[in-house]
Order: structure tokens, then sequence, then C-alpha cells
């Protein structure tokens, strides 16, 4: 009795060994970055050749199904396992568009954009031309035409909340609160400009490494004295031009909250100030009773969004 040989799907084979080959391309990238091996335009590479891998996995997987259905034979095992690996090499890429459309991240991030914090000792001009002409392609992928020509506009549409804020307590009370605050947060501190007085302008810098992919930011912090108690604006700026998973605006809000954490922990109950037309302070609220409890209380620290070329504030009399 005459046998025929059974069908082994090439295509299935080919599929397997671009998975195999895909998925550590993209693992050994980020662990690299991660440990501060590899420049970001050469992880950025590799993540992209590690994604086209696993487009190719995937593609002859496909075919492989095809003429597995048609055909018969084997193969099957090795078409699903390139398909998955293929996936599991695309998800980074994936994952970073999908973030682009939900909350397009911008690189230089501020809560006060017309006036930012000034970054020290870290500059962009050297950008790899391999780094900037991928973030281009991301862009073009991922944000609609008019976002990506206005980021100041694009900024204030997706996160109204990156505004400076307002607290009351002295600049250097409030300098201190920040740097337990980054401490807390793991940071690396790389500039400071510590008070001398209790009034004193203040202002930190410090590098932030992300969880995911390990690209560091830097942040910077500027208090200013103000007539309520303290103006702190913060600022955050990607060293590289590619986008990452956790982005500026999440540091930022990681940084404020933390703030409010401790201060919160130091003083107590925060008050924060809302702000009337014409730029004057809601009134103090009396005691129930009528007494003076309220005016003659130790304030607590409190906050409230400041938008530059507002009318000035005049002080609290009876603090």
């Amino acid at each position: 009795m005459k046998r025929y040989p059974v069908y082994r799907s090439s295509a299935a084979s080919y599929s397997r060994a671009m998975g195999n080959l895909a998925v550590p391309v993209v693992i050994l990238a980020i662990l690299l970055q991660r440990l501060g091996a590899t420049e970001t335009s050469t992880t950025a590479l590799s993540i992209l050749a590690g994604g086209l891998f696993g487009v190719i996995a995937i593609a002859l997987a496909v075919w492989a199904y095809y003429r597995l259905w048609v055909k018969g034979g084997t193969g099957w095992a090795s078409a699903i396992w390139g398909s998955l690996a293929g996936l599991l090499a695309l998800a980074p890429v994936i994952a970073i568009i999908i973030l682009f459309r939900i909350a397009p991240p911008v690189q230089d991030l501020a809560t006060n954009p017309e006036n930012p914090p000034e970054i020290e000792g870290v500059g962009n001009d050297g950008v790899h031309p391999l780094e900037a002409a991928l973030a281009g392609i991301i862009d073009k992928l991922a944000l609609q035409p008019a976002a990506a020509e206005d980021r100041l506009t694009l900024q204030r549409q997706a996160y109204p909340d990156i505004v400076p804020r307002r607290y009351r307590i002295p600049p250097a009370r409030l300098h201190a609160a920040v740097l337990e605050a980054v401490k807390l947060e793991g940071w690396e501190l790389t500039g400071e400009t510590p008070p001398d007085l209790l009034d004193d302008a203040t202002r930190l810098q410090v590098a932030s490494r992300s969880p995911v992919l390990g690209f560091v930011s830097d942040i910077a912090v500027r208090i200013r004295p103000d007539a309520v108690g303290s103006l702190m604006d913060v600022r955050a700026v990607s060293r590289g031009h590619l986008p990452d998973l956790t982005g500026n605006a999440g540091r930022i809000r990681k940084l404020l909250a933390r703030i409010d954490g401790v201060l919160l922990s130091t003083y107590g109950d925060l008050e924060q100030l809302t702000v009337l037309e014409g730029g004057d302070l809601e009134p103090e609220p009396e005691a129930a009773d009528g007494s003076q409890d309220a005016q003659d209380a130790l304030p607590v620290p409190g906050f409230k969004p400041y938008f530059e070329g507002e009318d000035t504030i005049e002080p609290e009399q009876d603090l």
C-alpha cells in the first residue's frame, strides 16, 4: 500500500524561528536600558527591530494556518508558538501607540509652560538623528496633525490639571517637603539651590527613571515666595525624544501627590484655597458659635491653581 508523505509546513518552522528571535531582542533591549548600558536610540531601534521580527512571525504563522487548513499535515504547534511570540514582541510598540492615542505624552511638560523652571546640566541638542526620526514616525502614526503641531495647546487640552500650586507655608519649609517627597520616590537629586532664609526662592532638580523601559526624565522644581506663602512650579523633560509607558504627566502628578502626603503628615489636613472673580481669595469661614477660633488658629498649608498673568493676591491680614 502506497503511503503519501505527510505535509510539513515550512512557514510554521520559519514563524517559530522568527518568534524565537524577536522576543529575546525586545527583552534584552529593555534589560540593557534598565541597567543604563545603552542609549535611548539603540533601545528604540532594538524594540522596533523586535517588533518587525514579530510582524514577520505573525505573517508566516497566518500563511502556515492557511496551508495546514487546506492540505493538513504538521506544523500547528510551531505556527501557534510563532504567532504568540510575535504578538509578545510587538506588544511594546502597540502599547506606546495606544497610549499616544489615549493621553498624548509631551516631551517637555511644565506646570507653567510660558515660564517653566530651568533644566540645568542636560541638553537636547545632541539627540541622535535616528531617535528623532523614530519619534517623528510615532508622532505621525499616533497623533493628530493639529495636536502634533501645537504642543502648548496639546498640553492644555490633555493635561488641564498640570498647573502651578500655591501653599500656605514659606518656601524653605516647602523645599524641605519636596526633598522628603523626592527621597520617598527614590529619585536621584542632581541639583539644588537651598534657601538661605525662610522666604528665599529655591529650586532643585532630580532624575527619574521609568519603571518599565528605564527612560530617564529630569524634573525641576522652582519655589518662589508668594503673597499666600509659596508658589511652586514643576517641569519634567525627557532626555530622549521617544515616549515611555510612563509619561512626564504621571511623574508630575506623582510628585505633587507625594508632596501633599508629606505636608499632610506634617501639618495635618490640607486646606485648599479657591479664587473668586477678580482674583480674590474666598473669605475664611467663621466658627459656628461666632468666636474667633477660626482666625486665631494656626494656618494649615493649602494649594490652589495659579495661572500666569492673573491679578495679584493681597496677603491675608488675620493669619
